[in-house]
C-alpha cells in the first residue's frame, strides 16, 4: 500500500507539470464559470439588443380630417399607426431584458408590396437590422375603422435559436399593442351597447323582451360592466397568468452561479478522468514508467489502483478550486452539513468521475500516443453536452439522446445531484438515478476486469 501512495504522489506531481492536463481539468472549467456568470448571466440580467426597421408606407388620414374622431373607438386619432407602434416599443424598451432600437424609414419603397418586401430583405441581409416591419398605406384608416391592420413582419435568423429568441421578443411588443387596442375597443363597444339601450327604454321594458333591467333593478353602469366582460371574453378567451417556479437553491443569481460551479466540476470530471484513463498506457510509455514496471515485481494492477487514486485526488483538488472560484465571485453552494442526502450528492460526483475514468480505460489499449488522448477529451466534452450533464438540459435533447441520458450513469448521477442539491429532494425521491449511477459504474468495472484480466501486460507490451 505504501508503494501505491508513493506512486500516486509521483503521478500527482506529474499532473501539476502537465500544462494541458491543468488546462482541461482546472483552468477550462473555471473559465467556463466566468463566461456563464458574466456573459451569459450578467449582473444586470441578460440583455439582448434588437435593431428594428419600420418601413412606413402609412398615408394616415385625409388632411381635412386630421382630428377625425370616430364613435367606434370613442377616441381621437392623434397619431398615425406607425407612431403608435413606435411608442409601444418605447414603453416596453428594456422589459424582459430586450433593448429595442427602432428606426422608422419613409419613402424607401413606393407602397408596392413586392418592392417593400425586397427592401426589407435587403435591410436584414446587408444592414444591421434584426427585424423588419412593413406598414401598409391604409394602416391608420384600418385602425380607426376597426379593420385589421395588415403588417408584415420579417425576422433575421441563421439558426432556429436566433429566430425563436427574436420572434419571442418582437411578439411581446406586438402582443402588448394588440392587447391595448382590444381593451379599448371592448370598452367602446360596451359603451355603445349601453347607450343604445338607454335611448330605447320602451323596448327594454317591453313585456315581450327577455331582458328587463328596470324590473331586475340592473343599472346602466352595471349593464355596461358585464357587457365589457362579454367583449373581453371574445378578445381574450383565455386570460393567462404566467409565472415561474424556481427551486430555492437557484432562486437568485448567487444560487445560479453556485449551480454553474457544480456543473463545471462535472465537466472537469468527465474530461479530466476520461482523459487520464485513456492515457493510462501512453503517458507511462512516454516517461519510461511503463517499461520499468514491466521489468519489476510491481504489477499493472497496482499501477492501475494508484492511477485511479491519483486521478480522484486531482479531481478533488480541481473541485475545491472550481467551487472556491464560484463562491469568490458571488456564488452560493447549496450544501447543508446536517442533511445526509447532501453527502450522497457529493459521493455521486466521484461516482461519475470513476465511471469516466473507466470509460477511458476501455479506450486505453487503442490509444497509441500521448497526443491521441486529446480525442478522449473531445469524447468527454461531447458526453457532457449530449447527456444533460451540463447544457442543454436533458429535456431539450432529441428523444434518442434523452433515452441514452436516462441510463448513462454520469448523467443519472448529476440528475440525482440536481434533485438533492437544487430541488431539495430526499434521497428516496431520486433513488432510481442513484442506483443507475452506482450499478452502471459497477458493471463497467466488471467489464473492464474481464477485458484486462491477464491481458494488461500484453496491452502494455504492444505499445512499447
Amino acid at each position: 500500500m505504501a508503494n501505491v501512495f508513493r506512486i500516486a504522489f509521483y503521478e500527482f506531481k506529474s499532473f501539476v507539470k502537465d500544462k494541458s492536463a491543468i488546462f482541461w481539468t482546472i483552468a477550462w472549467p473555471i473559465l467556463w464559470v466566468f463566461i456563464v456568470a458574466y456573459i451569459l448571466m450578467p449582473v444586470g440580467g441578460v440583455r439582448m439588443t434588437l435593431n428594428v426597421a419600420v418601413i412606413d408606407n402609412d398615408k394616415g388620414l385625409p388632411s381635412s380630417n386630421a382630428s377625425w374622431s370616430t364613435p367606434y373607438l370613442n377616441m381621437t386619432l392623434k397619431k398615425n399607426f406607425t407612431s403608435l407602434l413606435a411608442d409601444t416599443f418605447t414603453q416596453l424598451n428594456g422589459s424582459n431584458g430586450t433593448i429595442y432600437k427602432v428606426r422608422v424609414l419613409k419613402n424607401v419603397c413606393d407602397g408596392n408590396f413586392s418592392e417593400c418586401l425586397n427592401v426589407a430583405k435587403e435591410l436584414l441581409t446587408n444592414k444591421k437590422f434584426d427585424i423588419a416591419i412593413i406598414v401598409p398605406e391604409n394602416a391608420s384608416k384600418s385602425l380607426v375603422t376597426w379593420v385589421p391592420v395588415r403588417i408584415t413582419l420579417l425576422i433575421k435568423g441563421a439558426m432556429p435559436t436566433e429566430t425563436y429568441m427574436r420572434y419571442g421578443s418582437i411578439m411581446s411588443v406586438l402582443g402588448g399593442l394588440m392587447t391595448n387596442l382590444s381593451l379599448k375597443r371592448a370598452d367602446a363597444a360596451a359603451h355603445m351597447v349601453t347607450a343604445f339601450y338607454s335611448k330605447f327604454p320602451e323596448t327594454v321594458n317591453s313585456s315581450s323582451t327577455w331582458w328587463n333591467y328596470t324590473n331586475t333593478n340592473i343599472s346602466l353602469k352595471t349593464m355596461e360592466k358585464y357587457i365589457k366582460y362579454f367583449f373581453y371574453s371574445i378578445a381574450f378567451p383565455l386570460y393567462l397568468r404566467l409565472d415561474t417556479v424556481k427551486p430555492p437553491a437557484t432562486a437568485d443569481r448567487a444560487g445560479q452561479i453556485g449551480w454553474i460551479s457544480v456543473g463545471a466540476v462535472g465537466m472537469s470530471l468527465m474530461t479530466g478522468l476520461l482523459t487520464a484513463g485513456a492515457g493510462f498506457f501512453t503517458y507511462r510509455k512516454s516517461n519510461g514508467v511503463l517499461k520499468r514496471v514491466l521489468s519489476s515485481p510491481a504489477t499493472l494492477s497496482e499501477l492501475l489502483a494508484e492511477d485511479l487514486l491519483a486521478a480522484i485526488a486531482i479531481s478533488a483538488l480541481s473541485a475545491v478550486v472550481i467551487l472556491g472560484t464560484g463562491v469568490a465571485i458571488g456564488g452560493r453552494i447549496a450544501f447543508n452539513v446536517l442533511n445526509p442526502s447532501h453527502y450522497i450528492a457529493i459521493a455521486l460526483i466521484f461516482v461519475a468521475g470513476i465511471f469516466a475514468y473507466g470509460l477511458g480505460l476501455l479506450m486505453a489499449p487503442t490509444v497509441r500516443s500521448a497526443n491521441a488522448t486529446s480525442a478522449a477529451t473531445a469524447v468527454g466534452l461531447m458526453l457532457v453536452f449530449l447527456t444533460g450533464i451540463w447544457w442543454p438540459p436533458k429535456e431539450m435533447l432529441p428523444v434518442p439522446l434523452q433515452a441514452f441520458a436516462n441510463v448513462f450513469p454520469p448523467a443519472c448521477a448529476f440528475e440525482a445531484i440536481r434533485d438533492i442539491l437544487v430541488w431539495g429532494k430526499d434521497f428516496t425521491q431520486t433513488y432510481r438515478n442513484v442506483l443507475t449511477a452506482v450499478v452502471g459504474t459497477f458493471l463497467l468495472y466488471v467489464v473492464i476486469g474481464l477485458i484486462y484480466h491477464g491481458r494488461a501486460e500484453k496491452f502494455a507490451e504492444k505499445l512499447l
